[in-house]
């Protein structure tokens, strides 16, 4: 065997440059508030007066949200944010309920775990609040493109009279195909999706629970 034969093909070198290089990608994270949703209530009813907390993030490490493929399926890049998920999300919710047809109103500053003053929910029919399970978006780079893939997993906590109902897991998933090497725009854009399908989600649930109806 000469010299040449003993060369690594051009693919081997790629992936073995794939597999040295780990490194991080740091992505934004942003909600883009839905056009509509279905009605939390029957015609005629009256609109749920809905007080809504900032989310718990239980993940283990709440700013990893996923990882970054090459052509080969290899991990080559962690996916990082800086954003503050459980805010985000008390956000998307709060605009969900609104969009539902209740009136709803976040107050961020309170966690998961606060006690609430009693004058703040006072008037309100149910306190919403919820964890956040699981986040995860994926990218790989196409031939010409980057896909995306994203997923999330809520559950929702309903809050009234001093009992408390879970209603969940409650999943959205998202995927967005960019041409131009978009890596982050793509993935942050599927993710977006993600939380979008996932309040969609919610409110179909919310409203086969029954825990919303104002009484």
């Amino acid at each position: 065997m000469g010299f040449y034969g003993r060369l690594p093909t051009l693919g081997v070198i790629v992936a073995m440059l794939a597999l040295s290089a780990c490194g991080t990608t740091q992505m934004t994270v942003h909600y883009t508030p839905l056009s509509a949703v279905d009605s939390l209530t029957n015609p005629g009813d009256p609109a749920p007066k809905i007080y809504v907390r900032r989310f718990a993030d239980h993940r283990a490490n709440p700013g990893d949200i996923g990882g970054n493929k090459n052509l080969y399926g290899v991990t080559i890049n962690n996916v990082t944010t800086s954003d503050d998920l459980s805010i985000i999300v008390a956000g998307a919710v709060t605009d969900a309920l609104r969009k539902g047809n209740a009136a709803a109103d976040m107050h961020s500053e309170h966690g998961p775990d606060d006690a609430i003053p009693a004058n703040e929910w006072r008037g309100y029919d149910v306190v919403v609040g919820g964890e956040i399970l699981a986040v995860d978006v994926v990218s790989k780079p196409g031939w010409n493109t980057v896909d995306s893939q994203a997923h999330m997993v809520i559950r929702v906590s309903v809050s009234r009279g001093g009992n408390t109902t879970w209603v969940g897991p409650i999943e959205g998933t998202a995927s967005e195909s960019m041409a131009g090497g978009g890596l982050t725009s793509a993935m942050s854009d599927a993710l977006d999706g993600a939380i979008q399908n996932c309040m969609r989600t919610m409110i179909q649930q919310l409203r086969a629970s029954g825990r919303l109806t104002r009484t």
